[in-house]
């Protein structure tokens, strides 16, 4: 096997001290499992980090589409003001016919009722 090979850090000095630090305070060897278990966590978090660098895909298309999109969406807003301001100034004026509700009632009992006798010829 390899030895482990990474690049410095400017953490890694830091977290040297640390693990010194703490390797002393709890009298442990250098040889001892749990330092080693430390180490390999060290490389794992190395090698995840080294995968994370190289694989993670660029952000600039993502930001190019939703510039786009911010775009779109400022001049769909724009239509609708224009639209709202142009509807709110339209006229209701008088000849406008309107449907009493009367009216409706006598619509909506009529419908029924045809309903109903158009059902008991044609069973």
């Amino acid at each position: 096997m390899k030895p482990h090979e990474t690049t410095p850090s400017p953490c890694d000095g830091e977290l040297k001290s640390a693990i010194e630090a703490w390797r002393q305070q709890h009298r442990l060897r250098e040889d001892d499992a749990v330092l080693l278990l430390v180490q390999l966590l060290k490389i794992h978090q190395d090698y995840w980090e080294a995968l994370r660098k190289k694989d993670f895909p660029s952000f600039e298309p993502l930001r190019v589409d939703m510039g786009i999109l911010l775009d779109v969406n400022r001049a769909l807003y724009k239509q609708a003001q224009s639209l709202s301001v142009k509807l709110g100034k339209a006229s209701r004026g008088k000849d406008v016919p309107t449907v009493t509700r009367t009216a409706g009632w006598l619509a909506a009992l009529a419908g029924v009722l045809g309903g109903y006798l158009i059902g008991k010829v044609f069973q």
